[in-house]
């Protein structure tokens, strides 16, 4: 990825928000619940009682990860891809409805756009399920990376160091909102700044991010001010040094 190349981010330059890239399941939407059904009504099948350690697992995928965890428990000589394949499907029949936008998204994702700030979704989800998503919020999004667009999906940050190529900025210049420890893990291996909403699942430690419990009334000034006090405090580590 070609952000890795862009100038050093321990640098004296202070960069403003630019873009922000969205996770998808359990940030943007909530869609954690209709995978844990969809989990349940398919494990079933094969006798399997899904439990909330299970769901808890799954979180964050990506895909091919879930479906081994989906056939190892289902007992079954089946393929994995098989059980990712069912459960792919299974969700898009359930999100064919219109999804619920988590607490706080809408009016981030307004004033985000009438500021002139460019979105997107970076999600660990299959392609089909992305474009649902993506089509249900029109004039929203310039674009959407899936789980299909990179060899390695979360935790690597691959998909987050493409969004920012795909945008054309400095990884510095792109806030990453995420929920889940891999995708958290995922954004702060970029050395970029990641909202980490911490409803659901562990988060990982570090100095790139800041951790919320929710979008709830929180405002994108709220965001940028985040994002500049982290980026003042790198630059006075710079200076000090």
């Amino acid at each position: 990825m070609r952000n890795r190349d862009l100038p050093d981010q321990g640098s004296n330059k202070l960069f403003q928000i630019k873009a922000i890239a969205w996770d998808m399941d359990g940030t943007l939407v909530d869609t954690e619940p209709t995978w844990k059904s969809a989990e349940q009504e398919l494990m079933a099948e094969f006798g399997y009682r899904w439990l909330d350690e299970d769901s808890a697992h799954c979180i964050g995928g990506p895909m091919e990860r879930v479906a081994k965890y989906l056939q190892e428990k289902s007992g079954s000589d089946l393929p994995f891809q098989w059980f990712g394949d069912q459960l792919i499907s299974r969700m898009k029949d359930k999100l064919a409805k219109q999804p619920s936008l988590l607490p706080g998204v809408k009016s981030i994702l307004d004033e985000a756009r009438s500021a002139g700030i460019k979105q997107a979704i970076v999600s660990a989800s299959d392609r089909g399920i992305v474009e649902l998503i993506q089509a249900s919020l029109p004039g929203y999004f310039d674009f959407a990376i899936s789980a299909n667009d990179v060899i390695t999906s979360k935790p690597s940050p691959d998909c987050y160091l493409l969004a920012a190529e795909k945008f054309r900025i400095h990884i510095n210049e792109m806030l990453i909102i995420e929920d889940s420890f891999v995708g958290i893990s995922a954004g702060m291996a970029t050395g970029g700044f990641v909202i980490a909403l911490a409803h659901s699942s562990e988060v990982p430690s570090g100095d790139n991010l800041f951790i919320l419990p929710t979008l709830k009334e929180v405002k994108l000034i709220d965001l940028m001010g985040y994002h500049h006090s982290w980026q003042l405090n790198k630059l006075g580590e710079f200076n000090g040094k």
